[in-house]
């Protein structure tokens, strides 16, 4: 897990152009715009938020998580998976599907379910700030939202890259930028190829195995099979990270 000034340093020593007057922002800037975008691209990072409590039968509106984890601007980014059960149904929970609002509005009560698990809603939608459902019947209910998170911006050139898969392309994405201010084209045009690439050997790393914890000390990644099933732990964890 790289900080600013180690990344810098490399894109430096991979471009020959660390001198130039604005390179320390090139960088900067290059380094902060690759990891917005490759969050946008894949989850690298996955976090299980829980709201119990007795619903009324009806619209119910559940706001959204507000912590974060360390190196990210925000709670939640995407959605990857509502599920819902009866708090006291011995941990049973089932799938809660997306919809739109006018959808879920056009079909209440929501009655698809049968059996012990009619009383659970099947369907939900999102809108700015929280998720709204229709609970078929009043019971007290357990909400469960994994989310993944949107990485901030570093902070000084002491912090350190939230997400250290990406340490590889972020310091070839910023060595385009920089032949690109430099009107090297050709050169830049490379180097962006091989952003893309250790991108995607990275989020290839992430998806092989999410029980695998990464580790940024130079020391092997460590695996924990409990990580595979249990949702509570369902994230790519790196050394620091609290809610």
């Amino acid at each position: 897990m790289a900080t600013r000034t180690q990344l810098r340093t490399r894109v430096a020593n991979r471009t020959g152009r660390g001198g130039e007057a604005n390179f320390a922002s090139l960088c900067n800037e290059a380094f902060y715009a690759f990891l917005l975008e490759s969050a946008s691209l894949h989850s690298f990072r996955e976090s299980l938020t829980t709201d119990s409590g007795a619903f009324t039968s009806g619209l119910q509106r559940l706001a959204f998580p507000t912590s974060t984890l360390t190196g990210f601007a925000s709670a939640l980014h995407h959605i990857e998976s509502v599920s819902a059960g009866l708090t006291d149904a011995s941990g049973s929970r089932f799938p809660v599907e997306m919809r739109s609002i006018q959808w879920l509005d056009s079909q209440f009560p929501d009655r698809k379910r049968t059996g012990a698990s009619s009383a659970v809603p099947q369907f939900c939608a999102r809108l700015a700030g929280y998720l709204e459902l229709q609970a078929p019947t009043s019971a007290a209910y357990t909400v469960y939202i994994v989310s993944s998170h949107l990485p901030a911006d570093f902070a000084d050139d002491s912090a350190s890259n939230p997400i250290a898969l990406l340490d590889n392309a972020l310091v070839a994405y910023a060595s385009f930028e920089v032949l690109m201010a430099a009107e090297l084209v050709q050169q830049a045009q490379v180097k962006l190829q091989q952003a893309n690439y250790y991108r995607d050997l990275a989020i290839m790393a992430d998806k092989k195995d999410p029980a695998l914890v990464h580790r940024a000390d130079g020391t092997r990644p460590t695996y924990d099979p409990s990580y595979r099933f249990n949702l509570s732990q369902l994230q790519t964890v790196y050394p620091g990270d609290t809610l």
